[in-house]
């Protein structure tokens, strides 16, 4: 009797454990997201001031792309809002997709990072429990 109370009992911490567990997992993966959002939405702004306006294109940049590990389709706007959601969209510099293509994030022109999920609903729980303003 003694080894099922421990056994629920651990059964009960782990299950309260785990989500909290993932969310911390990707904050941590996200630091990196926002490191070369960062990056990027400073390359844009130097290519602003020489250029008066936005690329839409990285090889404008006069910057080698960092390789993210857990994210793809790494891109540049030129400040036009990628998406239709309410509320309305922003204007956006760069955005990264998750690998599990569960969430983007974009850096705005003011230079705030923005979470959207993929599931198209705005906004989403995910974003926020990660710690992200929501699109």
């Amino acid at each position: 009797m003694e080894l099922i109370i421990v056994v629920v009992i651990i059964g009960v911490l782990a299950a309260v454990a785990l989500p909290t567990y993932r969310i911390q997992m990707l904050k941590m993966k996200n630091q990196e997201a926002v490191r070369i959002l960062m990056f990027l939405w400073e390359a844009q702004k130097e290519y602003d001031r020489e250029n008066g306006g936005y690329t839409s294109d990285i090889g404008d940049l006069a910057i080698d792309p960092p390789v993210p590990k857990h994210f793809i389709n790494l891109g540049v706007s030129d400040g036009t809002p990628p998406v239709s959601c309410t509320p309305p969209p922003k204007k956006t510099l760069a955005s990264m997709e998750a690998n599990d293509s569960s969430y983007t994030l974009y850096v705005l022109v003011d230079g705030r990072v923005v979470c959207k999920p993929a599931s198209g609903a705005c906004p989403g729980s995910l974003c926020t429990q990660m710690g992200f303003p929501d699109w």
